[in-house]
């Protein structure tokens, strides 16, 4: 009792003594206890409530000292206060300042390096312990993680600095996949799906690779979408994958009775298979006839994408084949009406590539491709006799050949956009040199001065023949631009108003073919001229299309396009011109544009396009983006 007494008298006299100082004016403010410490944030945090010559409050002592423990300097903080001589008040504080930091080191950290993190922090070793500037810096660890594409938490309550060895311990807890679970593949096998991912269970989980993931499945072509949920694990660090993909019509049996460019009139029965066994195996299977030549020709292709764990993969083909130039280009002059003056060539032969990633996302890949093939252009007699003599001391080579071929290819392809199948953001670029060897035969007719004899022709026609290696090089590069923002990380079939652009460039050198020319016009490079209008030994191509949606789906689409390109410098052998078409030896760019339509089906985008070039319209129709 006598000790409460004495508590209440005490806590009377000092409420006493400080109403007695009450407004009285400060002369000083002295900070003890300060070792390493700046004394200015001190006073600016002081003077938050009390300045020099400002009239003393009791009650602000309690508010000065929240001010000075806010600066997270010091660990703890008193007042007391002192009337000088003159009656004007002195404010003392005693700071005791947090401990000095000698080392910060960082637990549970994998996917990120000490060195990363301590870049992130305000934090130094060699400074005294702020809490305010660590809270702040704990907040960006898992920030930092999440730029990053991971996912982790600090644990707060274990963050520590040891008094002994002044040591400063963070604990971190880095989401890990607990478990990934496949839905909706029908007839896809898992494997097929899981080796594709770069995601496995037990490493941690990102968010950035888990799209990659995503990207490397829809250039399987087998999948119309894909998407992927991440739900909480059995414990704060784990995280549950759910990747549901939708399966598209993979195999197509069909019979069919069609017309293309390439061969015009023709009868088919194909089997085509790109999810084959369930494996993502590619089996090609072609049997056609000509319309007009009754030829018939086949093709044989598989493709193992997997060979080894790598993801080498490897393609065969085997084909007797027709392939049809200059869709009705060709005038009587230089053949007869056979086959309705059809150019075409016929190719026997087998292909064989390798490829294998480069980098660690398998967008960047090395290949090599090996061929072997006949070559003939068939079936049409050159109708020399139909040219004037000045014709025929004219001509500079001849259109149609044949002979042997055999070439190996080396090159590399980058593609990291977003869905390779319909892209709205990233680049496509490959370069590729091809080293080959031809042999090919070809007729020279010149004018017989004992023309006018008896049983002397008109033309002597000498067989000619060209032997010797070439070298081809060529590079394609593409780019990809969303005009209103990226797509959505849940959504690969987004809709979105792009700009595309593709730059061709090629050259030859060595002994070229009439075939192995770079060809220009047509569906797949300058559109709204005939098909193979322009050819020669170099080749230039630059087209831009904007693709809008024009439906919420993304299954209907409109196209803008814009190409540039030309094809010249022919060697002296395959210079011959057709008429209406002549060839030029130097560059000579020709410009066309036009709109186009795309509508998305089970076999891929379906494209028809009309343009304009040299003032005529022409409309082409394929499968698939122009590029």
């Amino acid at each position: 009792m006598w000790f409460k007494l004495g508590c209440s008298v005490a806590a009377l006299s000092v409420a006493v003594v400080a109403s007695a100082q009450e407004s009285r004016p400060i002369a000083e403010i002295q900070f003890t206890g300060r070792q390493k410490t700046n004394e200015t944030v001190a006073t600016l945090a002081v003077n938050k409530v009390f300045k020099i010559g400002s009239p003393f409050a009791f009650k602000g002592l309690e508010d000065a000292k929240k001010a000075l423990l806010d600066t997270g300097l010091y660990a703890t903080v008193t007042a007391r206060f002192e009337e000088l001589p003159d009656r004007r008040i002195r404010l003392i504080f005693n700071l005791a300042e947090n401990p000095v930091i000698d080392v910060i080191t960082f637990t549970g950290n994998k996917v990120i390096k000490n060195d990363e993190l301590l870049k992130l922090m305000a934090t130094k070793p060699g400074e005294v312990l702020n809490q305010k500037t660590l809270s702040s810096d704990v907040l960006k660890i898992p920030r930092f993680y999440q730029s990053q594409g991971y996912r982790a938490l600090v644990v707060i309550d274990e963050v520590s600095l040891d008094p002994k060895t002044r040591t400063l311990t963070i604990p971190i807890l880095e989401t890990v996949v607990e478990s990934i679970e496949v839905t909706g593949n029908i007839k896809t096998a898992r494997s097929v799906v899981t080796r594709e991912l770069r995601t496995k269970v037990g490493n941690p989980y990102n968010e950035s690779l888990l799209q990659e993931d995503l990207s490397r499945l829809m250039r399987l072509n087998i999948f119309v979408d894909a998407v992927t949920n991440a739900e909480p694990g059995s414990d704060l660090d784990k995280t549950k994958v759910t990747l549901a993909v939708q399966e598209q019509r993979t195999g197509q049996v069909g019979v069919s009775v069609g017309y293309s460019a390439r061969q015009r009139l023709i009868g088919t029965v194909s089997l085509n298979e790109q999810n084959f066994r369930g494996k993502g195996q590619g089996l090609d299977l072609q049997w056609s006839v000509a319309g007009g030549i009754s030829r018939n020709s086949y093709e044989l292709g598989f493709t193992e994408p997997w060979v080894d764990k790598n993801n080498t993969s490897a393609s065969i083909n085997l084909y007797d084949r027709l392939a049809f130039r200059f869709n009705r280009i060709l005038s009587s002059n230089l053949t007869n009406d056979t086959s309705n003056n059809q150019y075409y060539e016929e190719r026997k032969g087998a292909g064989f590539n390798l490829s294998r990633p480069l980098t660690a996302d398998r967008f960047t890949r090395a290949f090599a491709g090996l061929r072997a093939e006949g070559i003939q252009a068939n079936n049409l007699q050159q109708n020399y006799d139909a040219l004037s003599d000045d014709d025929i001391r004219n001509l500079r080579g001849s259109l149609v050949q044949d002979g042997r071929i055999s070439a190996v290819t080396f090159g590399v392809i980058s593609n990291p956009t977003d869905n390779a199948q319909d892209p709205t953001r990233g680049y496509y670029l490959s370069p590729s040199i091809e080293f080959g060897h031809s042999r090919f035969n070809y007729q020279k007719p010149s004018l017989n001065p004992k023309f006018g004899q008896t049983g002397e022709p008109r033309l002597l026609l000498e067989d000619r023949s060209q032997n010797g290696g070439f070298v081809k090089y060529i590079l394609d590069a593409r780019r990809y631009t969303s005009l209103n923002g990226e797509r959505s990380k849940e959504n690969l079939r987004e809709g979105k108003r792009v700009l595309a652009s593709r730059l061709m460039v090629g050259t030859a050198t060595g002994n070229i073919a009439f075939s192995e020319q770079f060809f220009m016009g047509g569906a797949d490079n300058l559109r709204g001229f005939f098909d193979d209008r322009f050819w020669g030994n170099n080749m230039f191509l630059f087209s831009n299309e904007v693709r809008i949606p024009l439906d919420k789906t993304n299954q209907l689409g409109g196209v803008f396009f814009v190409d540039v390109g030309h094809a010249w410098g022919a060697s002296t052998v395959n210079q011959e011109n057709i008429a209406g078409f002549q060839q030029q030896t130097g560059f000579h760019p020709r410009t066309s544009f036009g709109v186009g339509i795309r509508v998305r089906t089970p076999v891929g985008p379906v494209r028809l396009d009309y343009g304009f070039g040299d003032g005529a319209g022409r409309s082409h129709f394929s499968i698939g983006q122009a590029f």
